[in-house]
């Protein structure tokens, strides 16, 4: 088995599948973001990216240079 690279298996043995739409998500930024929905009582993930979209384009129209 030499040059065949290494990949970690979890404990069932199975490699770990990367889904094509999976993202990283900084940590310090995920849980503002949990605040956020907190706070705002917003309910899904969905929800909160929708209003963080409207919310930053209000922003982007108001700040032209």
């Amino acid at each position: 088995m030499s040059g065949s690279p290494t990949v970690p298996h979890d404990a069932h043995g199975r490699a770990p599948v990367e889904s094509p739409r999976a993202f990283r998500v900084d940590p310090v930024v995920f849980c503002k973001l949990q605040l956020v929905m907190f706070f705002d009582g917003i309910r899904s993930e969905r929800q909160l990216i929708e209003m963080a979209s409207l919310n930053l384009s209000h922003r982007q129209a108001h700040h032209e240079p």
